[in-house]
Parts: structure tokens; C-alpha cells; sequence
């Protein structure tokens, strides 16, 4: 019984939501030379509202600035925000059994009973193009499920803190 009860508990860690963080970058950009950046005009929030839109950018400024980058009019780098979400639906199932033996005679009985859990998925790609040629030279890619609209601020610091944790990178 006592093994029963840690791989359900080991199977429940599992099945708990991370987040999903990858990062990429050309290799051939010398990241030490670029210091001034700022965003595109026309990002497309993808119905994202004004004050995570002002969340988003206010944690993306405040990571560069540590990282000792100052927006600038005449910017090295333009970044590109790529904002979504959706509704997920998982559908699990779960046994429930009864059965009986005796006298050589068994007899069973199971049904499974579905579960369904709806979870919203939110997904941040942020790009960093070379301002003079367009390039992609960085991209950040952030996604996570959620069980419940979880407090924005916290969830948009901690995802930008998670994409810029290994930024700029090094040869």
C-alpha cells in the first residue's frame, strides 16, 4: 500500500503544469557589442490587454536595463512580442472497479468515469531582430497552463525573468 501511495504521488507531481522555456539566437552575433534596443511599432497584442501589454514591456525594460541596455530612438535592436493563450481540454478517465471470488466463481464489474479539466495555456514569444537587416539574432519562447487566471503581474514577471535568465548569450 505504501508503494501505491507514492507512485500516485509521483504520478500527481508529474502531471503538474511547468513551464516550458527555450531560447535560441544566431551564434554569429556578438551580443557584448549590442546595448541599445526598442520595440516594434505595430506588435500584435493578440487581444492581450493594456496593462499586461504594459507588463510585458515594463518587465522586458526592466531585465535589458540589469543587462545594462538602454531603450534607445536610434535602436541596435528591435523587439518583436508575440503574445497568445487558449483554453485547453484534457480529458482523463478514471476506474472504478468491484469484483468478488469465491468457490471458483469471480465476478466483476468496472466503469470509467470521465474527467474533464479545462486549463488556459499562455504562450510568450519575444524576438530580438537586428534593426538594420531585420535578422532574427534572439528569440524567447515561454508557455504554460494555468488551472485558473493566476494573479497576470506575477506570472508576466516570472516569465520574463525565465526567458532573460541566460541573456545575452555567451560564445
Amino acid at each position: 500500500m505504501r508503494h501505491l501511495y507514492l507512485i500516485f504521488s509521483l504520478l500527481l507531481l508529474a502531471a503538474c503544469s511547468s513551464a516550458h522555456v527555450d531560447t535560441d539566437y544566431d551564434r554569429g552575433v556578438n551580443f557584448s557589442q549590442i546595448k541599445t534596443y526598442n520595440y516594434f511599432s505595430d506588435i500584435d497584442w493578440n487581444g492581450v490587454n493594456q496593462l499586461d501589454q504594459t507588463r510585458i514591456v515594463r518587465a522586458i525594460d526592466q531585465e535589458l536595463k540589469a543587462k545594462s541596455w538602454q531603450k534607445s530612438d536610434h535602436p541596435q535592436v528591435l523587439i518583436d512580442i508575440k503574445p497568445s493563450e487558449q483554453v485547453v481540454t484534457n480529458t482523463n478517465t478514471v476506474g472504478i472497479g468491484t469484483g468478488s471470488y469465491g468457490g471458483g466463481f469471480g465476478t466483476s464489474m468496472q466503469v470509467g468515469i470521465p474527467i474533464k479539466t479545462k486549463k488556459l495555456q499562455k504562450d510568450l514569444v519575444i524576438e530580438m531582430l537586428d534593426a538594420t537587416n531585420q535578422h532574427l539574432i534572439w528569440q524567447g519562447v515561454f508557455s504554460k497552463e494555468f488551472s485558473t487566471r493566476a494573479d497576470s503581474e506575477k506570472i508576466i514577471q516570472s516569465a520574463i525573468q525565465d526567458l532573460f535568465k541566460k541573456f545575452p548569450p555567451k560564445k
